[in-house]
């Protein structure tokens, strides 16, 4: 009769293994889609399109500050999801989350 701790032990050896044989497959896809595929660079495909229109490079400004909010929203929305779907679940997981993903915001903020 297997325990609760080795039901958990082979659980977590199933995800690990799940995981490893996943990343495997990605990986080899990703080999055999650059060995595969044809590698022609010519100065025509480097430039950039727009409707058919040759449109000049410009160098465009770039606020940094859009970034952090952006940054945020991702690790705040993130945080909601993660305590609305763990309402169900008691203990100190979801308030670990919320506890390291505020700590990221307090981060930022420097």
């Amino acid at each position: 009769m297997q325990t609760s701790w080795d039901a958990t032990l082979s659980n977590v050896f199933l995800f690990f293994l799940a995981f490893a044989i996943i990343l495997l497959i990605v990986l080899l896809l990703y080999y055999l889609g650059r060995r595969l595929a044809p590698s022609n660079p010519s100065k025509e495909k480097s430039t950039t399109y727009a409707c058919g229109e040759d449109v000049p490079a410009v160098k465009t400004q770039f606020h940094s500050q859009l970034l952090r909010y952006a940054a945020y929203f991702t690790i705040l929305e993130t945080v909601a999801f993660i305590l609305a779907t763990s309402m169900g679940v008691l203990g100190w997981v979801p308030f670990l989350y919320a506890l390291i993903a505020f700590s990221a915001v307090l981060v930022l903020r420097k």
